[in-house]
């Protein structure tokens, strides 16, 4: 009996433990106590803004509400269902501890406190009590947070009612007119002071909503930052690579000057050559000519990038929020075009930015009189007359991005429409013209920028690339350039717009209009799929194969087949190309959304069609990759294979390029390259040992005539003085000797130019000796 009885304590010790941390843990509610005041005050703050201010409100208020209280609802839901679950499991603890007690003798029947299982069941009781008390508080606590969070998300649900209500009121009265027309002055209504006191008062709320949004989405401001130092940092160590690339190159240039450095000797080198002066200077690596926005701190063109991606971070975040965005864009990019743009353009950018601020105070008067009304017309006038003059002149330059052009347009028709209905007396949906213009021509302006920006630091990227590898010849940057261009103008139009339809008091209707479009299922037999799914499969494919495509542009590849400089990283780029291949091809699979199953039937049914009609596809296709890791040859070796010699200009996926003396190219399958003899001339080094025929007249001193020709072969600095150069006969005949010089250069590319060269110097040499040549 007492070694069951202990055995039972000891077992209600453990499951006391169990319940005390269990309760400690599942309904810690300190961090929901600390942010539910919060969320309350806010609540309480939009219900008095659109109780007492209802008749003041803005479209850009009701949108802010609209947001905040959609967070709130999710945050508040989340509270709600932590609590029911935590609710549940102390109510599961109570009733085993209420169960555990029925396990342990009455008190009458337990033994004395003086003995030890007596001692053990006083302290048990002890715990058991504590137990108890801790789980009261805890469910105390739970039952007190869940009535104020059921409080506070129907509340929400509430003011969402009433925002809806509202945003519907405001949009019926756009349609009719506000105030009378401005051709009848004895009806305008004077502005009222009470209602513009309201006004300002519910402004003032705003701010405390506002700084309730940037508490709750802190990351977006994160993410901005690193965004921000790794743009920033990019460039700037881009810039620092290319000046101390330039700087060698200098040091360089004046070691091998002629004495002193002078121009005079410069030019005297210059003229015994044969080649121009300036082609004695050392090679820039700080390309400034195609560089307008970028410069070597670009703190500048870092907050554009950042503030003109900032939207995307959120896409329905609240206006006062866009619009502190647009107005940090506004002024970033007026620091920006004071240094880059020409003169003229810049103030025509300064006279935007003018109207961009007057237009916003003149309109930010809810009930303007007589007077504001013809000045905020004037205005629209002045605005519309300025966009038409700034899109004629972008006519005429192109200095711009070709978007800017019919945004320019839109902004001359928008002030169009917003005088008219200044002048019939629909002040509220001028307001909405002005607003929508003034972002569309702003923000078109800062993303023309930006796009250039981008493209500069991605030239400014492949430029660095080059210069690490060696490679300092000139390359043409149009084919990346206008891909990059392509892709960055189809970005920077969707985020456009967002922002021209959200001033417009559209974006949320084409939201729920496309993300319906783009989530509906639709059935093709036993297959289910959305065209969300299908366009992300297509454009995740796209991406895929234009990343691959100009991947190595940024490691210094170049299309100049007269590149001499090339350098040997063909072969694992096409490793990391066949990586970013597969890598697309299986994100692109899970993105459409197909289930293991159907993709399991499609790689059979492959399998089949492989083993009838592709197998020289495939052979090609795993030959390459055989080729990469196996490395017979890489770029810019010498190969002959099949009879057909040249260097190698790029190893394809399935084919590889050789480039011929004659320049043609010599396009060869990847398995003719793996199956066939394949002679590589440059594997271990660039040495080759070549021959040089020299024909000699009768009477001369041969061995004279030998001294003198290897004399002159291990003078030039491209051949191999470690092997001495042999001078054969190969022939004795009546009008003279032939002779057969064969000899080791450095650079198999150099060949034929050597050979012209020591051609040359041994014709001056013997013809000085007196020896002739025939």
């Amino acid at each position: 009996m007492p070694d069951t009885l202990a055995r039972r304590i000891e077992k209600a010790y453990f499951v006391l433990s169990r319940i005390n941390g269990t309760a400690r843990r599942n309904s810690d509610t300190q961090d929901l106590s600390e942010d539910l005041p919060a969320v309350e005050d806010n609540l309480e703050t939009i219900r008095e803004n659109l109780d007492q201010y209802g008749d003041v409100v803005d479209v850009k208020q009701l949108q802010m509400y609209r947001v905040l209280l959609a967070d709130m609802q999710t945050r508040l839901g989340d509270w709600r269902t932590a609590l029911n679950t935590g609710g549940k499991e102390l109510a599961a603890q109570q009733a085993r501890l209420d169960t555990l007690g029925a396990q342990l003798p009455p008190p009458a029947d337990r033994p004395p406190v003086a003995t030890a299982i007596g001692r053990a069941l006083a302290r048990l009781a002890g715990k058991e009590d504590r137990a108890r008390q801790l789980l009261a508080r805890r469910r105390q606590s739970v039952t007190g947070l869940q009535t104020r969070v059921s409080e506070g998300y129907i509340q929400a649900l509430e003011l969402q009612d009433v925002v809806r209500e509202q945003m519907g009121r405001f949009n019926r009265r756009n349609i009719r007119a506000e105030l009378p027309p401005l051709w009848r002055p004895g009806r305008v209504v004077a502005a009222d002071a009470q209602a513009n006191a309201l006004v300002r008062k519910s402004y003032q709320a705003q701010r405390g909503l506002l700084g309730y949004y940037f508490t709750e989405h802190w990351d977006y401001w994160v993410w901005m930052v690193l965004l921000a130092v790794g743009f920033f940092g990019w460039v700037f160590r881009n810039f620092r690579a290319l000046r101390h690339t330039a700087a060698g190159a200098a040091i360089a240039a004046n070691a091998d000057a002629p004495a002193a450095n002078s121009p005079a000797a410069a030019g005297a080198d210059a003229a015994a050559t044969g080649a121009p002066a300036a082609a004695t200077a050392a090679p820039r690596a700080l390309p400034e000519h195609r560089l307008h926005y970028l410069r070597p701190i670009p703190v500048a063109a870092a907050l554009l990038v950042v503030f003109s991606l900032a939207p995307f971070f959120d896409l329905q975040p609240p206006a006062a929020y866009t619009d502190l965005l647009q107005l940090l864009l506004v002024v970033t990019l007026t620091v920006l075009g004071w240094r880059s743009w020409p003169r003229p353009l810049f103030w025509y950018w300064a006279g935007i930015v003018v109207a961009f601020f007057a237009l916003n105070v003149a309109y930010a008067v809810r009930a303007p009189g007589l007077g504001m009304r013809w000045a905020t017309l004037l205005l629209n006038v002045a605005a519309g007359a300025l966009g038409y003059f700034f899109w004629r002149y972008l006519q005429r330059r192109k200095l711009l991005a070709g978007f800017v052009r019919p945004v320019a347009l839109l902004f001359v028709g928008l002030n169009a429409l917003a005088v008219l209905a200044n002048a019939f007396g629909r002040v509220s949906l001028a307001k909405m013209f002005t607003a929508a213009a003034l972002v569309g021509l702003t923000q078109g302006v800062a993303l023309s920028a930006f796009v250039r920006v981008v493209t500069e630091a991605f030239f400014l990227q492949v430029q660095r690339s080059r210069q690490a590898g060696g490679l300092g010849t000139r390359f043409s940057f149009g084919k990346m350039e206008s891909a990059l261009r392509k892709a960055l103008t189809a970005v920077v139009g969707l985020l456009w717009l967002m922002l021209f339809t959200a001033n417009l008091n559209l974006y949320n209707l084409f939201y729920r209009l496309i993300g319906r479009a783009l989530t509906a299922p639709h059935q093709l037999g036993s297959t289910t799929f959305t065209l969300g799914n299908v366009l992300l499969f297509f454009g995740v494919i796209i991406l895929t194969v234009q990343l691959q495509k100009y991947v190595g542009y940024f490691f210094g590849e170049t299309d100049d087949e007269f590149n001499v400089d090339t350098d040997r990283k063909g072969s694992w780029m096409v490793a990391i190309r066949l990586a970013i291949l597969a890598v697309g091809l299986f994100v692109a699979t899970l993105a459409s959304g197909l289930p293991v199953d159907k993709i399991a039937i499609v790689l059979g049914a492959l399998g089949v069609g492989i083993g009838l009609g592709l197998q020289n596809i495939i052979n090609n296709l795993v030959s390459g990759v055989i080729l990469i890791f196996e490395r017979p040859f890489q770029v810019g070796d010498y190969i002959e294979v099949k009879g057909q010699t040249g260097r190698v200009k790029d190893i394809g996926i399935r084919a590889s390029k050789l480039i011929s003396q004659a320049g043609s190219e010599i396009i060869l399958p990847n398995g003719d390259l793996l199956s066939n003899h394949v002679i590589n001339w440059t594997l271990s080094n660039n040495h080759i040992r070549t021959e040089m025929a020299l024909n000699l007249g009768p009477d001369i001193d041969l061995d004279q005539a030998r001294q003198i020709i290897s004399e002159e072969i291990l003078q030039n600095p491209n051949t191999l003085h470690k092997v001495a150069p042999e001078i054969l006969l190969s022939n004795v005949t009546v009008t003279g000797y032939d002779l057969k010089a064969l000899f080791w250069i450095n650079n198999i590319r150099q060949e034929q130019a050597l050979k012209s060269e020591l051609l040359s110097g041994i014709y001056q040499r013997l013809t000085q000796a007196g020896i002739a040549m025939r």
